[in-house]
């Protein structure tokens, strides 16, 4: 069924360019040299930057989660657990008391105290220094009672603070203010098990263990992240050992790749939700609603979740998972009725459809099949879609200045995703992925995440899905699962994670 909804696709659309020719990685062999333990993951982009308060998308921050401890953590199965905290409790609406473990230290053997925590919370408050994930950050205060024990003061109530807070990596205030931020970035000072030994852009990132790591010492001596765009490439480095761990494996290779000696597949849903962004801030036929709504209609998410994912993913009615709090199982996703689809075209002026561009990326799993599938399904209602491939990382400034092709595919998940992360940073006016402003949906949002009452909080958030799903400034897919294969010959004790962070600080190299 997989192959006749690519074909279909591939008569139907008007495709142009988005095609990769598949080739190999180096052939040099991941392993142990002279007893030394090391464990390479491929990655599909390199991360973007040292410094975690500019650090976005999940390879960066997966990285930053080896250089730096966050004050919670979250484990393999989503449950939030003390970091650097000791322990911590909620005193009110908008306070909550924090103490850190006394023997918590830098990897240059600096203690870590509530000075450094204030350090943090204040740099990303700080507007001449505009760091990208400022506005996750800035509504805290910090009130420092003793060098273990602070409080977080909030602007208003927000009560996925706990969450929130197992990505914010805490930054030695002492070394930060002898080197400055620049220097900061080139090279970085953590708490977390590994440090930076070498970023080889666009090649390679490579950690070693961190000796003066006050937690359980991590079994592997490095962890090398080796930049590998190409899915081929990448499961083509893991059968011939270049590498150890795979991520985003395509569907259609898993049955082959459990076949393969040594190799082991395991994977599960993730936090991550994948949707069709549109960009609303640039004059096209998707300013209209009913064209908007009509794209969703015309979208048949069962058949792509059974025929290109091989059922490795849930359908989402809107912008929340399954397992986010808050997901209302009541609201139900956008029937495919492709003649309700052409009827709305034809209402909003545009009985023979429209061409438009579609930008999509190497980041999500069967992505270049599911945007055919798309496009496919698109063109038996008039909308003629040419799919463009661009780099992840070239994309990111595109939705700030709005150049972003008029269709994208997106994908918002990662280690503090919820619904309030993805209402706004992906559908909040001025907000990083944002192409769309809509003040009442601002609004909506705004109430739900300070709503503290467990009832309320519910009813706000279901107002705010059902108002997305009327207005529809995206065409909502999936709920994606990600697949990875590893080489267990090699490592034991590998777990999935469901923020897609790949960590093997508990994985021993036989």
């Amino acid at each position: 069924m997989r192959k006749a909804i690519i074909r279909a696709a591939l008569a139907a659309a008007v495709i142009g360019g988005a095609f990769l020719t598949f080739g190999c990685g180096d052939s040099k062999t991941s392993g142990s040299a002279g007893g030394e333990k090391t464990i390479t993951i491929a990655a599909p982009v390199d991360i973007n930057t040292l410094d975690p308060r500019n650090g976005s998308g999940t390879i960066t921050t997966n990285v930053m989660a080896y250089l730096y401890d966050s004050l919670l953590q979250t484990d393999e199965n989503g449950k939030i657990i003390p970091k650097l905290a000791e322990s911590y409790k909620q005193i009110d609406a908008t306070t909550w008391e924090f103490k850190l473990k006394k023997d918590a230290k830098f990897s240059d053997g600096t203690p870590v105290t509530a000075e450094d925590v204030k350090y943090t919370v204040d740099s990303f408050k700080d507007p001449s220094k505009n760091f990208k994930l400022a506005s996750d950050y800035k509504f805290m205060n910090i009130e420092i009672k003793d060098p273990q024990t602070f409080e977080i003061k909030l602007e208003k109530p927000f009560q996925s603070l706990p969450l929130r807070l197992t990505c914010m990596c805490i930054l030695p205030k002492g070394y930060l203010e002898k080197v400055g931020d620049e220097e900061f970035a080139k090279k970085p000072i953590g708490s977390g098990p590994y440090k930076i030994q070498e970023w080889t852009k666009d090649n390679q990132v490579v950690l070693v263990r961190n000796e003066n790591y006050y937690g359980n010492k991590p079994k592997a001596d490095k962890v090398v992240f080796k930049i590998i765009p190409e899915a081929a490439s990448r499961m083509a480095a893991l059968e011939s050992h270049e590498v150890d761990i795979i991520a985003g494996v395509q569907t259609s290779e898993i049955e082959r790749l459990k076949a393969v000696s040594g190799v082991k597949v395991v994977g599960g849903p993730t936090t991550r939700v994948i949707f069709l962004g549109m960009n609303l801030k640039t004059d096209t036929p998707l300013k209209d609603k009913k064209v908007r709504q009509a794209l969703n209609y015309a979208v048949n998410k069962d058949e792509i979740i059974k025929g290109v994912m091989d059922g490795n993913a849930t359908p989402i009615p809107t912008i929340a998972t399954p397992q986010y709090e808050f997901y209302d199982k009541n609201i139900k996703p956008y029937e495919y009725n492709p003649e309700k689809a052409k009827e709305l075209l034809k209402e909003a002026g545009y009985p023979d459809g429209f061409d438009i561009q579609m930008s999509l990326t190497e980041s999500y799993m069967n992505g270049q099949d599911v945007a055919q599938a798309i496009s496919g399904q698109l063109a038996k209602v008039g909308v003629r879609v040419t799919p463009v491939m661009e780099a992840s990382n070239g994309r990111t400034p595109k939705f700030k200045s709005a150049t972003i092709l008029p269709l994208y595919m997106m994908g918002i998940g990662g280690p503090y995703s919820d619904i309030d992360l993805v209402s706004k940073i992906s559908f909040s006016t001025g907000e990083r992925y944002s192409t769309w402003s809509d003040p009442h949906f601002d609004e909506l949002r705004a109430k739900a995440e300070e709503t503290i009452d467990p009832a309320q909080a519910q009813a706000a958030w279901s107002e705010l899905q059902n108002y997305i799903k009327e207005e529809a400034p995206a065409v909502f897919l999936y709920q994606q699962h990600m697949i990875y294969a590893y080489n267990a010959d090699k490592l034991s004790g590998f777990k999935p994670h469901q923020d897609e962070h790949i960590m093997v600080n508990d994985v021993d190299v036989k």
